[in-house]
């Protein structure tokens, strides 16, 4: 079975569905965020831009509201192309997006078997009756289908999750999931928005493209993942951590040393004369407030 050759556009009350041909492989990604207009003055889905510059096809899925794709209309366009073969005109499919996203991502995979899956910090459902402890976002509907990612997955080949095991709602969906081709990717100390950490580090694009097309494997992505040292995103969470611990003195240390290792380091020295102060040393205190005040001019 040949991939549809001809780009196509189709708009429900709630969602908007944006294919564009490209190679065999597919990408089919879920953008929880009214998707920005390209220079055609058309949307473009999240992925949009580097599926097509790596040469891939894609079916980019965007939500114009926050409705975590519940949209029956779109369930049944959803299904309809699935009953026509449509997925399985490419040799392989990926499914991907980022915390509703990956919610989408995860939920919808179950089209395709034998697919991919790269959701970053997903919710699993919102369904009250499934996740009580859930209570960041309104309920909407949750009637089936496509309710549970936990009921979606046995049928995808690989599942590549990324979530911050610290931060407590993103834990708590990976642990409802399991599947045979489940890798939990435990990003630690860098909260919720992983995709937008992965991005300032320079490693989302590699990351997406490796998993993607299938040529990078759980010890590559560590390899990359040690880039997350220069986000200052990444040691504040570990003095957070240190400080709630009362590790004062760890924190201090960490703090002096990544103020000799990067150009912020103001900030870090800044941060190392506090922790010295919350040890007892009152001088101490004093001056760090004095660099912080100077720093933040």
């Amino acid at each position: 079975m040949t991939p549809p050759d001809r780009p196509w556009q189709l708009a429900t009350a709630d969602h908007m569905l944006r294919f564009q041909p490209g190679g065999r492989l597919l990408q089919v990604t879920f953008d929880h965020l009214k998707p920005h207009r390209g220079r055609d003055g058309l949307p473009e889905p999240w992925g949009w831009r580097f599926a097509l510059q790596n040469g891939w096809s894609i079916l980019g899925i965007a939500s114009l509201r926050p409705l975590w794709f519940r949209e029956a209309a779109l369930h049944q366009a959803l299904l309809r192309l699935r009953d026509a073969g449509f997925f399985r005109g490419f040799d392989r499919v990926v499914f991907a997006g980022s915390s509703k996203g990956g919610f989408g991502a995860l939920v919808f995979s179950s089209l395709s078997p034998g697919a991919t899956v790269i959701a970053i910090d997903p919710q699993s459902t919102l369904d009250r009756a499934l996740v009580p402890w859930e209570t960041r976002y309104p309920l909407g509907d949750w009637a089936p289908p496509f309710r549970d990612a936990a009921e979606e997955l046995a049928t995808a080949a690989r599942i590549w999750l990324l979530h911050d095991p610290h931060f407590d709602p993103d834990r708590r969906h990976a642990d409802r999931l399991a599947a045979p081709g489940l890798t939990l990717l435990r990003c630690r100390h860098l909260g919720h928005g992983l995709a937008e950490s992965l991005q300032k580090a320079e490693i989302l694009a590699p990351v997406m493209r490796g998993f993607t097309e299938g040529t990078l494997d759980e010890a590559g992505f560590w390899a990359l993942y040690r880039a997350r040292r220069k986000l200052v995103r990444y040691p504040r969470a570990l003095f957070a951590q240190a400080l709630a611990r009362g590790h004062f003195r760890l924190a201090e240390r960490m703090a002096r040393a990544l103020a000799e290792q990067r150009e912020d380091g103001h900030w870090f020295l800044a941060r190392a004369a506090l922790f010295e102060a919350a040890a007892g040393d009152l001088a101490a205190f004093l001056r760090g407030l004095a660099l912080m005040q100077r720093a933040d001019r």
